[in-house]
């Protein structure tokens, strides 16, 4: 990443052109930014139940995958972060992989080891803890059975 983005119109646009690109060409394209792979995460919206895409950066554990709610370093949470505390079923799409899981909010020292590999893969991450006052949430989803 060239640098800590700011959330605007532009922003706002590259993040849907992305998230477009990389459903519609199924992750051949746009898997990988910076350096951080990429997924697509489908929540469901906690007040009009419909199902929601964002596209995110992800670091691959054991248990599954994590991600960071950091929004750019904004006051308030992603909305998807809002959603899966609402409803954590949701669906992670890793390149063509499809994958049904449930999404876990991490706290304590998982939380900070996960925020902390974040920031040490890319800097910008260290910037959006600066500019907010929110501990920027982390997230655990994890496969469920099918």
């Amino acid at each position: 990443m060239a640098g800590a983005v700011r959330l605007n119109g532009w922003t706002r646009l590259l993040w849907r052109l992305h998230r477009n690109v990389y459903g519609r060409l199924g992750g051949r394209v746009g898997t990988l930014v910076g350096s951080f792979p990429v997924l697509l995460l489908t929540t469901t919206g906690r007040k009009t139940g419909l199902p929601r895409t964002v596209t995110l950066n992800f670091i691959d554990l054991d248990e599954g995958v994590a991600v960071i709610g950091s929004y750019a370093g904004e006051p308030r949470d992603p909305s998807w972060a809002l959603n899966v505390r609402a409803n954590p079923t949701v669906t992670v799409r890793i390149g063509r992989d499809v994958i049904a899981a449930v999404g876990r909010e991490v706290f304590g020292r998982e939380r900070d080891r996960i925020a902390g590999t974040f920031e040490d893969r890319d800097r910008s991450y260290t910037r959006y803890r600066e500019r907010t006052r929110r501990a920027l949430p982390v997230f655990v989803f994890e496969a469920t059975e099918s």
